[in-house]
């Protein structure tokens, strides 16, 4: 039986990611809806407002649910964020090298990729590692006056 206590976080959780995904579909369903083909510069737009307003939604609820956690579920959560992301992000390296060196033409000739395909999937690789590079180091700084 789920004890009460942890039942807000997983509500939370769920209202979260479930909102935040029907956020970011609106565009597809809307276009599904009306029966339109999504193309041209407003569609691009809506993507990515709808994506930033569906992450911001996300976001909101997932600060809510770290802050409804008690202190020990948070620091496992921490924990769980940062090791399993990093080592998730740390096994994808490989396979990312195995695509950009042109390793997809022995799996089958067919997938052979253009040189500004690779270099879009390199950069598409990289910009996460960026963001998660840049994200810890700006809450490792933001918290170095609370330190004792």
């Amino acid at each position: 039986m789920i004890e009460r206590r942890n039942l807000k976080p997983m509500l939370l959780a769920l209202v979260g990611i479930g909102g935040g995904c029907v956020i970011i579909l609106l565009p597809v369903l809307a276009s599904r809806f009306f029966h339109a083909a999504p193309s041209g510069g407003f569609w691009v737009m809506a993507v990515i407002a709808t994506a930033l307003v569906g992450e911001a939604w996300a976001l909101v609820f997932a600060t809510r649910m770290h802050r409804s956690s008690d202190e020990f579920q948070q620091e496992r959560a921490k924990s769980a964020w940062y090791w399993g992301g990093s080592i998730g992000l740390a096994m994808t390296f490989p396979i990312s090298l195995f695509i950009v060196n042109g390793g997809l033409d022995l799996v089958d000739p067919a997938l052979s990729m253009s040189r500004p395909l690779i270099m879009a999937f390199a950069c598409g690789f990289v910009l996460p590692c960026v963001g998660l590079i840049a994200g810890y180091f700006g809450a490792r700084f933001s918290h170095r006056g609370n330190e004792a």
